[in-house]
């Protein structure tokens, strides 16, 4: 990956994966960050999935900013929302692993398991959420975090690869 790519992929992920609130206002919203995400592929040469989630992408962007801007909860929306982003981090978390397989598998094998806990984390996440319980959500809190920090750990450790590096490679 391009570091111009790479650069909006790490700053897209810190803005997805953190929240700081004033009041009902989150001031990094997770909007911008799927928007860096979507630069980052719009940034180099994309694979065919990447172009099919690009579109998931967009609805992905308008909806967080419809719920930034307007206050609206519909029971319904929240579980598809919630499977179309698992499903979206998941491939392009897939799809960036595969790009530096190559030249930094280790990172690449990091990456292909913690996009694996995250998926569980959600589904886990999602059966287990109706029954309130004040342990259970703390447990799975404490899981996302530690997936998440690890995921951008991985994510901030990877190295830019020149266009020609990764055209020949």
């Amino acid at each position: 990956m391009t570091k111009e790519a790479l650069t909006y992929l790490k700053w897209g992920f810190v803005l997805l994966f953190t929240s700081i609130n004033v009041g009902r206002w989150d001031l990094l919203p997770n909007f911008l960050g799927l928007y860096l995400i979507w630069r980052a592929f719009k940034s180099q040469e994309m694979t065919e999935t990447e172009r099919r989630m690009c579109l998931l992408l967009i609805v992905l962007i308008v909806d967080y900013f419809l719920h930034w801007a307007f206050d609206f909860s519909n029971e319904l929306e929240n579980l598809i929302i919630t499977v179309i982003n698992t499903y979206t981090i998941y491939i392009l978390t897939g799809e960036i692993a595969n790009r530096i397989e190559k030249v930094q598998p280790d990172r690449a094998e990091n990456l292909k398991l913690l996009r694996a806990f995250y998926a569980v984390l959600q589904v886990f996440n999602y059966l287990l959420g109706a029954y309130n319980n004040a342990v259970i959500v703390m447990l799975l809190a404490i899981c996302f975090l530690v997936v998440l920090v690890n995921m951008l750990w991985v994510l901030f450790k990877i190295q830019p690869v020149d266009v020609a590096d990764e055209i020949n490679s």
